[in-house]
C-alpha cells in the first residue's frame, strides 16, 4: 500500500458505507451520486486488496478486514477534524452512534431517560451498549468503546467525570418479618442474602459484609451477576439483598420489594462517567457526555429531592 494513493475523501466514504452497509443511504448522507460511491468502494477494494463489503440479500456485509479498518479510520477522520476545527455536530441533524460499555445497573439507570432525550434532540442518531469486560481499557484506547461507566476506580490516564454518588442499601420483599423491628447486626447475619458477584465492586463489598457480620459461606446462598434480576429475585423469596441506592429506588418503582438502612455507617461512592482523552476536545463526545450527567442530575434529584 502506498499512502500517496489514498484520497482521505476515501476514507470519509468508508466509513458511511461501514455505518450503512448500503451504497444509496451512504450516498445520501454524502450528498453523492450513488455511481460516485460505488466508484470510490471499488478504488477502495483495490487498495486495501479486499472487497471490504460484499452483498447479501437485504444490503451489504463487512468482510473481516472492514471490520478491522472500523476503529482506525474513526481515529484517523476525528483527528483531522480536530486539527481542522471541523468537528461541530448538530445533533439535530447529524447521525452518529456512541458506544458505550455499563453494567446492566449502569444501563439501567441512564439509557432509559437518555434514550428518550436522544430520540427528540438527536432523531438520527444511535446508542450501542455492550458490557463492561475485562478488555475495557483496551477498547476504550482503540476507540471501539466511546464512554464507559460505572462504580469503580478509573484507569489511569484516563478522562472522568462523577456524575453521582451512590451508597448501598438493604432490599427485602414488601412483608419480610426483618421490617418488623429494628434492623441490627445480627438480623442481617441470620437471614439468607442473595449476592450480586460483579468483580469491579467485590473487594468494597466484601468489606461491607464483613462488617455486618455476614458470612459468605452460610449467609449467601445466591450469587449471581446481574444489578437488575437480584431484586427479582429477593421479591419472591425472604433474601436479603445489598445493592447500591441509584438501582434499589428505580427497581422499588417497578416490583414489590422495601429498601431499608443497614445497620453500619455506610460511605457513598462516586458511579463516573469515563474516556479516552483524545474524545476530549471532540463536540459529539462532549455533547453526549453533557446529555448524561443532565439526566443522571435529573434522575438523582427525582430520587432525592432536597
Amino acid at each position: 500500500m502506498d499512502i500517496q494513493n489514498l484520497d482521505l475523501n476515501l476514507l470519509k466514504t468508508l466509513q458511511v458505507l461501514l455505518e450503512e452497509l448500503n451504497v444509496s443511504r451512504a450516498a445520501k448522507r454524502l450528498s453523492l451520486s450513488q455511481s460516485a460511491v460505488s466508484h470510490a468502494l471499488g478504488r477502495l477494494r483495490i487498495y486495501f486488496n479486499d472487497p471490504l463489503l460484499i452483498k447479501v440479500k437485504n444490503g451489504m456485509t463487512p468482510t473481516t478486514m472492514a471490520e478491522e479498518l472500523k476503529s482506525p479510520i474513526k481515529q484517523i477522520l476525528d483527528q483531522i477534524k480536530n486539527l481542522t476545527g471541523e468537528d461541530r455536530f448538530d445533533p439535530a441533524v447529524e447521525k452518529a452512534t456512541f458506544r458505550i460499555a455499563a453494567s446492566d445497573y449502569g444501563a439501567g439507570i441512564i439509557l432509559p431517560r437518555l434514550i428518550k432525550k436522544m430520540s427528540i434532540e438527536a432523531p438520527h442518531c444511535s446508542i450501542e451498549c455492550n458490557p463492561i469486560s475485562d478488555h475495557l481499557e483496551h477498547d476504550l484506547k482503540l476507540g471501539l468503546i466511546d464512554l464507559a461507566f460505572g462504580g469503580y476506580k478509573p484507569f489511569e490516564n484516563f478522562r472522568y467525570e462523577n456524575i453521582f454518588d451512590d451508597r448501598y442499601i438493604g432490599v427485602v420483599r414488601s412483608g419480610h418479618p426483618i421490617l418488623k423491628q429494628e434492623i441490627k447486626k445480627s438480623q442481617m447475619a441470620h437471614w439468607p442474602h442473595a449476592y450480586i458477584a460483579v468483580s469491579a465492586n467485590t473487594q468494597r463489598k466484601d468489606e461491607l459484609y464483613r462488617s455486618l457480620g455476614v458470612d459468605s459461606l452460610s449467609n449467601i446462598i445466591v450469587w449471581e451477576p446481574y444489578f437488575l434480576v437480584a431484586p427479582l429475585i429477593v421479591e419472591k423469596s425472604d433474601l436479603i439483598l445489598i445493592m447500591p441506592e441509584m438501582g434499589a429506588k428505580v427497581m422499588a418503582q417497578i416490583i414489590d420489594v422495601k429498601l431499608f438502612e443497614l445497620p453500619t455507617k455506610i460511605k457513598t461512592f462516586p458511579f463516573i462517567q469515563v474516556w479516552h482523552r483524545r474524545r476530549d476536545n471532540d463536540k459529539m463526545h462532549q455533547w453526549f457526555r453533557q446529555q448524561v450527567k443532565e439526566e443522571c442530575q435529573k434522575i438523582k434529584d427525582f430520587f432525592n429531592p432536597e
